[in-house]
């Protein structure tokens, strides 16, 4: 009998990390995240936001990038990143924080929202930074 209890509790953990891993996922595309923050009352940025900082910054790095989504609320703000493979994008994030003046940078807008914000991150083949609150509308 407690062996049964066991196994299925077990079963229950892992079941319960296993979704939680589906869940808290950063969008395949542009599309999938543009929907998902619009519906949250996300604006997105276009021009001379930071996307085209990224694109100056990056510049080897530009032919890797797939595409680049930024948005923003009054009280939040999100960059997100997608590189062809995941390779380049921790070499992207790797160059990103070794350059001390672009990370105050990012520093400065970010704190411009909220001082609870995230730095960039990578996640697979996507690297993104932004207010907490939006990255986690972003992975929700």
């Amino acid at each position: 009998m407690r062996k049964k209890v066991i196994i299925t509790l077990e079963t229950i953990l892992i079941i319960t990390v296993l979704m939680m891993l589906l869940v808290a996922c950063v969008p395949k595309n542009l599309d999938a995240a543009r929907d998902k923050l619009a519906g949250k009352g996300y604006t997105e940025i276009s021009g001379a936001g930071w996307g085209s900082k990224i694109t100056s910054f990056a510049q080897g790095y530009v032919k890797h990038v797939k595409e680049i989504y930024e948005a923003n609320t009054d009280s939040d703000y999100i960059v997100v990143i997608w590189f062809n493979d995941s390779k380049k994008a921790k070499e992207f994030l790797k160059i990103v924080n070794d350059k001390e003046t672009w990370f105050e940078e990012i520093k400065a807008v970010l704190g411009s929202y909220s001082t609870d914000y995230t730095m960039p991150t990578q996640s697979g083949k996507v690297v993104y930074f932004g207010t907490n609150n939006a990255i986690k509308d972003l992975k929700s």
